[in-house]
């Protein structure tokens, strides 16, 4: 079951091993947070001014946030840090997780299985759907 997509039901039923993933809505609502976040303090700085001492107002209240006592999959999808808000703000927040996603050849030979011979594909049997399929010769009995 290397190809298989549970679809976001297996994190919601899985929570006591995963912690709360969040989900794409998560994510959708994370982003509008942020953008109501960025236009507080905008709203603040054309008003009020700009005090000398913005960046660590913003940061105070970031980790204020960050530090809410009622956990949840939107509270989970929001940037960890306030420098990582201004880059999600700017690229979106899933592409900011994006660097951490990817691990290092160390890691990746510690850990990492190589399936290149395998590749992801539709079955020519009737009804079998999708499946994966060798891309060289694999004998009978070895391990893929």
């Amino acid at each position: 079951e290397i190809f298989v997509d549970y679809g976001e039901h297996w994190f919601q039923s899985r929570e006591i091993q995963f912690g709360l993933i969040p989900m794409s809505m998560n994510y959708n609502f994370a982003a509008q947070f942020l953008k109501k976040f960025s236009n507080l303090h905008a709203f603040r700085s054309r008003w009020l001014g700009t005090p000398s001492n913005l960046d660590e107002i913003r940061s105070d209240f970031w980790k204020m946030i960050g530090n809410f006592p009622y956990n949840s999959r939107s509270l989970a999808a929001l940037p960890k840090t306030i420098e990582t808000v201004d880059k999600a703000l700017e690229i979106g927040i899933q592409e900011t997780e994006l660097k951490s996603s990817i691990r290092s050849m160390d890691w990746l030979r510690e850990n990492g299985k190589c399936i290149d011979n395998l590749r992801p594909g539709i079955s020519t049997v009737a009804q079998a759907g999708r499946g994966a399929f060798a891309t060289r010769f694999i004998p009978k009995g070895k391990r893929i």
